[in-house]
């Protein structure tokens, strides 16, 4: 009698790890801790998935945890540049550093959003803020440039006006900085002679 012979069980895969099913409940402070309870944040990161690192970014966010959401977000640009959420990234990424005063990186990464997703549906917000994060620079050939290229791309674009007067402002402010060659600069005012004493009597 032949035994038959049995079919391998299959492996029922293993639900979403419970920081990611908090997270997905709102819970962002349970779910930063499950993270450090889990290996802590580098370990959680070196596994997670495109959507769970934007998923994590969202989790160090929320807990103030700023440069960890900015490295969950690089991460996720460096290893998953195609995914889908990779763009979303990028302008994430443009947000945290914007807000964190770092207006060189802010720009590169809405630079970034737009080579990702060049008609995506916040091209012309990203490109509009590089202009103005250049201008902040005190970039004013590459303001120029990427203003052109905003006029270009929109030519009715609804931030046009604005990047026009921060470039006028930026270039009349840039052209009255420095003081004319051979100016009064530096020339200190003349000053009144003393008084003659009066004669003795």
């Amino acid at each position: 009698m032949n035994e038959v012979s049995e079919a391998p069980v299959a492996v029922r895969p293993s639900g979403p790890p419970e920081w990611q099913k908090l997270a997905d409940s709102g819970e962002y402070a349970a779910a930063y801790q499950a993270v450090q309870e889990q290996g802590g944040f580098d370990a959680v990161m070196g596994q997670a998935s495109a959507e769970q690192l934007m998923t994590l970014a969202e989790v160090a966010r929320a807990n103030r945890q700023r440069g960890r959401a900015s490295q969950a977000l690089r991460r996720l640009l460096d290893r998953f540049p195609g995914d889908p959420n990779a763009p979303l990234a990028a302008l994430a990424l443009g947000n945290l550093l914007e807000a964190a005063g770092d207006k060189k990186g802010a720009a590169e990464a809405f630079g970034l959003y737009r080579s990702l997703s060049p008609d995506g549906d916040f091209a012309e917000d990203a490109l509009a803020r590089q202009v103005l994060a250049a201008i902040e620079q005190g970039n004013l050939e590459l303001a120029r440039k990427l203003a052109g290229q905003y006029e270009k791309d929109y030519p009715s674009g609804r931030r046009a006006q604005e990047i026009r007067d921060a470039l006028a402002e930026a270039e009349s402010s840039d052209a009255g900085a420095p003081e004319p060659e051979g100016g009064d600069a530096g020339v200190p005012e003349p000053v009144d002679p003393a008084p003659a004493p009066a004669p003795q009597k």
